[in-house]
């Protein structure tokens, strides 16, 4: 089951596109089941809310007692309802709030159906960490963010590019007159450098630009162009000096180990990020990364204090002047 928090406007939504979810993850799993209880997506009242996706967990509870199956769910953009409820600084912190707190009761439930064996697999993206401090909830969710074994999930290895489209390699070349060599060197300016963890030099390509390139042969800001990351970053949450900063030509932000770690979203509607937290949003991002040079400190030498990040590749810098306009 995929569930796109992007989807909802508001928390008011969720109820509406979880059962959407779950019953296209049961026709994909060719199940017969059907989520028969009904959604009140037109409850204002989060407490009704909580009722509706309650009924709609027990639902997949009886099915997997009926099927033997277990559900396994995706959550994306798992923070999108909260940073949206921050975007405007105008409103009453009321909004943020409500959010917050309904989105603390969401996870609480979502650890429960895990307890629980219904929904013992959970992955779980956003660009900002999980705030587990403030989310009891997410507490026991095992966070990969700069997990060396995870830093080449989120993305191609040139290795795999030239497993996977070793046809549209050679349509590439032909259509740009390179060799292979020249090719590569190209599609890393554009799209590669995500570095995820600074325990490993590892890096990968940005997937979805890969694919708008195999698909169009064209060489362009396409992960800028799809607006998904701007949506999030182009608002007050973020001061354009810091922006325009990373734009110097080699520009490097340096943050330390522990900021970029433990930044969260704020706690408060209104309450100004800090550079920190700006800085680790703008990773999360993808706009910034790990700077290739950096090298981790070995357990025999002191701690480095500081993390140097950079901009990775032309898209990245393309998504961060769209934040501009």
């Amino acid at each position: 089951v995929k569930l796109d928090l992007s989807k909802c406007p508001d928390f008011h939504a969720l109820p509406a596109r979880l059962h959407h979810s779950v019953s296209i993850g049961l026709e994909t799993a060719s199940l017969t089941w059907s989520l028969q209880r009904p959604v009140h997506s037109s409850s204002s009242v989060p407490s009704d809310i909580l009722t509706s996706i309650s009924d709609i967990f027990d639902a997949m509870e009886h099915i997997k007692l009926r099927s033997g199956q277990h559900f396994a769910l995706f959550v994306d953009e798992y923070d999108k309802l909260v940073v949206r409820s921050l975007h405007n600084r105008t409103v009453a912190s009321e909004e943020y709030l409500q959010t917050n707190d309904f989105m603390a009761e969401f996870f609480t439930m979502l650890k429960a159906q895990a307890n629980e064996g219904t929904i013992p697999f959970q992955f779980i993206t956003g660009s900002s960490r999980l705030p587990k401090g403030m989310w009891s909830g997410a507490n026991a969710i095992t966070d990969l963010t700069f997990d060396p074994g995870m830093a080449e999930a989120l993305g191609y290895t040139w290795e795999q590019i030239e497993h996977y489209y070793g046809t549209q390699l050679n349509w590439l070349q032909h259509l740009h007159r390179l060799t292979r060599d020249q090719l590569r060197e190209v599609m890393e300016q554009w799209y590669d450098r995500h570095r995820w963890s600074p325990d490993t030099d590892q890096h990968v390509f940005n997937p979805w630009s890969v694919h708008q390139l195999m698909a169009t042969g064209k060489f362009e800001p396409h992960w800028a162009g799809s607006g998904s990351n701007t949506r999030l970053l182009n608002s007050k949450l973020l001061m354009k000096q810091l922006v325009r900063s990373l734009l110097m030509i080699d520009s490097t932000i340096s943050i330390s180990a522990k900021n970029l770690k433990d930044s969260r979203l704020p706690q408060q509607a209104g309450e100004p990020l800090s550079d920190e937290a700006q800085t680790a949003l703008l990773v999360g991002a993808g706009m910034l990364a790990i700077h290739p040079e950096y090298k981790s400190p070995v357990l025999s030498e002191p701690q480095s204090t500081d993390i140097k990040l950079t901009i990775p590749n032309e898209d990245s810098k393309q998504a961060i002047l769209d934040t501009l306009e």
